[in-house]
């Protein structure tokens, strides 16, 4: 069965990326794909819709932005690129901090993009407040 939900990366210019575990990016693509499956998270009022998020960074993005890439109402795709400032993420030499902040720029962009659908953005943060208490509360596995 295809995930319903995807989270991707795209860094083009050299030096600005974020240094996040793919275990943080694993859990939410799990815990969305879920949602958007159970029909928790609908897009257009239809449970079975796909949403792949682009994230990208650079020395220009100074604030949080979202841009839609691509839609297929026939396959029921969605693909939208989420901007998040570099700045604001990096200036913590933290890596716990970083990952929160990354998180909370990625989840403000998530809702934006739902509250487009007019789709719940509860949803998203009952999802990202679980997942920033884990990388609060763990040792190792999200640093």
């Amino acid at each position: 069965m295809q995930n319903n939900f995807r989270i991707d990366s795209i860094f083009h210019q050299v030096g600005y990326s974020f240094d996040i575990p793919l275990e943080i990016h694993q859990e939410l693509i799990r815990e969305i794909d879920l949602k958007l499956k159970s029909g928790e998270i609908s897009l257009f009022g239809k449970e079975e819709y796909s949403l792949f998020v682009i994230v990208n960074t650079g020395k220009e993005v100074k604030d949080l932005a979202i841009k839609k890439s691509y839609q297929s109402q026939k396959e029921r795709y969605l693909e939208y690129v989420i901007y998040i400032p570099f700045d604001a993420v990096t200036k913590n030499e933290s890596q716990t901090i970083m990952t929160l902040t990354y998180l909370e720029y990625l989840s403000l962009g998530l809702e934006k993009i739902l509250a487009i659908y007019k789709a719940d953005t509860k949803v998203i943060e009952d999802i990202f407040r679980n997942t920033k208490s884990k990388v609060l509360h763990s040792d190792s596995l999200y640093h």
